[in-house]
């Protein structure tokens, strides 16, 4: 799972680490969870992440989570893995190491027409590296 949460509704100020460490203390409240990581700088292909991880049991069967965080723009963003294993999990977060942000700029041209505008998207775009396609 992928969140944006708009930074402004978080608190001027609020880094991203405060806020993942804000985000596992509610967890390991309201789900009885156990942190496994406390948050800590994490880098994934170009990319640095806030990066925590914790248990819980559900129904029986313990489930690990790890959420990684990274700063954009006035975002959070932020990826929730979910997996049966802690080596599923490492498996799951590496994923990341695929994928890069870039400004998406996208051309509209009228079907017979030869005018066209340019629209620069402000929010990120995520990608495969083309060695990974």
């Amino acid at each position: 799972m992928v969140i944006a949460d708009p930074k402004s509704e978080s608190g001027p100020g609020v880094s991203t680490q405060e806020y993942l460490s804000a985000f596992i203390r509610a967890q390991v409240r309201n789900a009885n969870a156990e942190v496994i990581q406390e948050p800590s700088s994490f880098v994934s292909g170009e990319n640095s992440f806030y990066r925590a991880d914790y248990k819980s049991v559900e129904n029986g069967i313990t489930v690990y989570n790890s959420m990684l965080c990274i700063e954009s723009k006035s975002y959070w963003l932020s990826w929730n893995f979910v997996t049966p294993s802690q080596r599923d999990l490492d498996d799951a977060v590496n994923t990341l190491q695929r994928i890069s942000f870039h400004r998406a700029v996208f051309e509209a041209i009228p079907q017979g027409g030869r005018e066209h505008s340019t629209v620069a998207c402000p929010d990120l775009s995520i990608r495969e590296h083309p060695e990974n396609q």
